[in-house]
């Protein structure tokens, strides 16, 4: 490939076009040399990032700003900053690492495996640049699989894919859900990428109240990043979460939920950024600064989707590399045709064995000004139910749904219906629209690792933007009153 002029700085180069992936590899290789030469000699970058990348008119890769460091410090730090390290060669490996899973080795696994041993939490871990070189020498000419989709994510209609780093979500509990690149015994380095055959006819799921969600996560795999922990009985009732503890007072969950096939079609994944592995799509929904969320579309329109936040406010594990490689752990389990199956339990009052569609009428969803009625999802084995028109054609409909959850801490303004205690908050933020959730306990139990746990009953409610949030929590509590009448007893 050949540039115009003399050279031409590595953000433009992606501003203009999407960038192969084994170009981006040679890329990096011929920036890892570089990097070499300059450990070899004693000396650091201390500030890699793509602004100092330039790409020459024959298509070699520069890499300029030795010694030039920003007083705010360096654009890319390394975990170890955080405790007063100094620049060195770990540290230039983590920020070339994250500079090309930036430019677009998020999108192939192997590539993506790679820059994710670069940017290891433990410096002592990360692969010198000699060895970065090679390797992605090795995958730059290997022959491409058509699995994946080359070049960055494809943005969805509302432009390029931007990520921010802000402040993380902070978490009481583990409920999200990721598979990350390490197997037992070390790391998936460069191995071919998962194959996906054809699966025109695929439903590995099958009924998501049976289907086994944890089997979506490798414990083992997470260990690297850490003490891990499964919890087969937090989140959404058709879920599964891992709980992983990189450091003293930082938790990172990870949630996988077999969701199954939405009756109102796949209009609202229509605007987001994707990617394609063979027949399945993989698309971005955006959840805001400090998670990220992956949602994984078969051939059949079943859907998987997975989430990561952490408890940390800045710095640690980056949600979207855990979401990220949650989807490529996943791809060989779904391809291969069947989940394993799980028996379902709880007592006769769990909301395990209710189809949440039956708890509301459409006398009552028509009180709603605007709900269309009939747009109607029964998810997750029916612990799910949604109603409205989610097209993202249309602007601002209301939307109402209500949902199981499994969690060990109720949050919100104490409030009790119907013989349940629970709490209500006024501003659920999901995208553009602010809602009102109602959540109230419909039992307690013990949790698999003996931890006490509730079950909830959730009632989510969004009547418009300019709608004031009061006016929408007492359209919730009037729906909450509703479908809790129709429940079997708490207890």
């Amino acid at each position: 490939m050949t540039w115009p002029g003399q050279t031409t700085l590595l953000p433009d180069v992606l501003a203009r076009e999407p960038v192969p992936i084994a170009t981006l590899a040679q890329w990096g290789a011929e920036l890892a040399r570089i990097l070499a030469a300059a450990h070899a000699g004693g000396a650091v970058h201390g500030d890699v990032r793509a602004e100092s990348v330039a790409i020459a008119a024959g298509g070699v890769a520069h890499l300029d700003g030795f010694g030039e460091r920003p007083a705010t410090g360096p654009k890319h730090p390394a975990p170890e900053f955080d405790q007063g390290a100094e620049p060195s060669p770990a540290s230039d490996i983590y920020a070339l690492g994250t500079v090309l899973r930036q430019a677009g080795g998020h999108s192939d696994p192997t590539l993506l495996q790679l820059c994710a041993w670069m940017r290891h939490d433990d410096p002592g871990r990360r692969p010198g640049a000699a060895e970065v070189a090679d390797r992605l020498v090795q995958f730059a000419q290997e022959p491409r699989p058509a699995t994946w989709a080359p070049g960055i994510v494809a943005p969805g209609p509302g432009g390029p894919v931007r990520r921010r780093r802000g402040s993380r979500t902070i978490i009481a509990v583990a409920v999200v859900a990721v598979t990350l690149l390490a197997a037992a015994g070390g790391w998936w380095l460069l191995s071919p990428s998962p194959p996906v055959p054809p699966v025109a006819a695929l439903d590995p799921i099958g009924d998501p109240r049976t289907a086994d969600p944890c089997a979506l996560l490798d414990t083992s795999a997470l260990e690297r990043f850490g003490p891990t922990e499964l919890y087969p009985d937090l989140g959404s009732v058709a879920g599964c979460t891992v709980a992983i503890r990189p450091a003293a007072g930082e938790i990172v969950s990870v949630h996988a939920a077999l969701e199954g096939i939405r009756s109102r079609g796949d209009r609202d994944l229509a605007p987001l950024p994707q990617q394609r592995a063979g027949e399945i799509t993989i698309y971005h929904p955006s959840l805001g600064p400090g998670s990220c969320a992956r949602t994984v579309l078969l051939p059949n329109r079943s859907r998987v989707t997975f989430s990561a936040a952490s408890n940390r406010d800045g710095g640690g594990l980056d949600p979207c590399t855990v979401a990220d490689t949650a989807v490529l752990q996943v791809l060989p389990r779904i391809t291969s045709g069947s989940l394993p199956r799980r028996t379902l339990a709880g007592p006769p009052n769990s909301l395990a064995w209710v189809d949440h569609c039956t708890l509301l009428d459409d006398v009552t969803l028509r009180s709603i000004p605007g709900l269309r009625v009939d747009a109607r999802d029964s998810l997750n084995g029916g612990t799910v139910c949604e109603w409205g028109d989610d097209d993202p054609g249309i602007a601002d409909p209301p939307l109402v749904s209500v949902y199981a959850s499994r969690t060990g801490s109720v949050s919100g303004t104490t409030i009790s219906i119907n013989s349940r205690e629970g709490a209500i908050r006024p501003t659920i933020a999901k995208g553009p629209r602010v809602y009102c959730r109602v959540s109230l306990i419909q039992r307690s139990f013990p949790g698999a690792s003996g931890e006490p746990l509730y079950e909830l009953l959730n009632v989510q409610v969004h009547l418009s933007v300019a709608t004031a949030a009061d006016a929408q929590c007492a359209a919730a509590t009037e729906i909450a009153e509703i479908a809790t009448a129709k429940l079997p007893p708490p207890g």
